[in-house]
């Protein structure tokens, strides 16, 4: 039965952190571009918020830790084939490739959302920030 939830999980996983990676990289494609419409774009070589993190493997990292806390979190039956788990990872995942593909075929991530000239982030980002929220929820909310 467990192994039945981790297919699907998997799948639903699969499904979400493609969509948040093509969504975010053909927006992007669609700004360098200047396809429709003329955005400035901030090139970030540092980590989430402007942190002075200038090390790509720390991303991957990152990326591997998730991806390890998930297939923990299937370790439990309870927590298997919650489809709010698999959306948190999802959004988390996607947003980790998007921002790790530009990191790799750019050297630095396009951020291009300048949010009061406060913040300057990306469709990668925000799909992290709301997957952290969900899982956040999820777990400390029980």
């Amino acid at each position: 039965m467990l192994l039945e939830y981790k297919q699907q999980d998997l799948k639903k996983i699969t499904a979400i952190a493609l969509a948040v990676l093509f969504l975010d990289q053909i927006v992007k494609f669609i700004i360098i571009n200047k396809i429709f419409f003329e955005i400035e774009i901030y090139k970030n070589y540092n980590a989430l918020f402007g942190l002075p993190i200038n090390f790509n493997l720390v991303f991957v990292l990152f990326l591997f830790l998730v991806l390890l806390l998930y297939f923990i979190s299937l370790s439990f039956k309870k927590g298997a084939g919650e489809i709010s788990l698999s959306i948190a990872f999802s959004l988390i995942l996607g947003g980790i490739f998007g921002n790790l593909t530009d990191r790799i075929f750019y050297g630095y991530i396009i951020d291009y959302i300048n949010l009061l000239n406060l913040f300057v982030f990306n469709i990668a980002d925000l799909a992290i920030c709301f997957g952290v929220l969900l899982l956040s929820w999820k777990v400390l909310g029980k």
